[in-house]
């Protein structure tokens, strides 16, 4: 299942009728899930306590303080969290992995967007965001008229062709490094943390891809949805 489409992306085929088989795969979904942030935890604590003992068994908190911190300052902050968030994010960077011209174009300018440190949804909207959407987004629709209206289905098709799994795994990475700043600030010595959070969002983000791929992206949503939830019940 989802270790060897993690191995071999390409391998994996949509489902027509996906429904049923979404929601009997859901609860095995989410204990590998589970199961691999537990094991990945414990691992880094032991390595971490063999390397600095007087470090105990101990987390960086910096993502508790961050999350309150946003909560805070940021308007309707656990429904951007819980239902927007997820939908924003996977039609960002898993709606164009069904390599169908248009959606695959829209997905790779909404990840330059996010790449270049746009947001749709500011902490405050003012001025200042406003100039920052506009020297963000004219750059873009330039590159879109010059170059994106040029993107055949048949440059997509090749795309899928020969880079499917590089493209797969490359969004993967580009969706994990972007959550890492949830977990700053960035201290050296914590490298072995930020290794460890980056491979669970990698996992996370196969997980997320896999989903979309063999049942749909709505499906993929509501897993990201549920996935979400659960840290903000655990993190209160």
């Amino acid at each position: 299942m989802i270790f060897n489409y993690i191995k071999n992306p390409s391998t994996l085929i949509k489902e027509e009728s996906n429904g049923n088989s979404f929601w009997k795969n859901f609860p095995l979904l989410f204990f590998k899930l589970l199961a691999v942030i537990f094991v990945s935890g414990v691992v880094y604590s032991l390595i971490s306590f063999i390397l600095d003992p007087s470090s105990g068994f101990s987390f960086p908190d910096n993502y508790a303080n961050n999350l309150k911190e946003y909560v805070n300052k940021m308007p309707l902050a656990y429904l951007w969290i819980i239902l927007i968030g997820p939908a924003y994010e996977e039609i960002t960077f898993r709606m164009g992995l069904n390599f169908e011209r248009n959606s695959f174009v829209f997905s790779l300018f909404m990840v330059l967007f996010l790449v270049t440190g746009g947001t749709i949804f500011p902490a405050k909207f003012d001025s200042q965001y406003i100039v920052n959407l506009i020297f963000r987004v004219v750059p873009l629709m330039i590159l879109y008229f010059t170059v994106g209206r040029k993107i055949t289905q048949k440059h997509v098709s090749f795309l899928k062709e020969r880079y499917y799994n590089q493209i797969v795994y490359l969004v993967a990475i580009v969706f994990s490094v972007l959550h890492l700043p949830n977990y700053f600030p960035f201290h050296l010595s914590q490298l072995s943390f930020y290794i460890l959070i980056m491979s669970v969002f990698f996992y996370i983000s196969m997980t997320l891809s896999y989903i979309r791929i063999k049942h749909g992206l709505a499906h993929a949503i509501v897993f990201h949805t549920s996935w979400n939830l659960f840290q903000m019940l655990i993190s209160r």
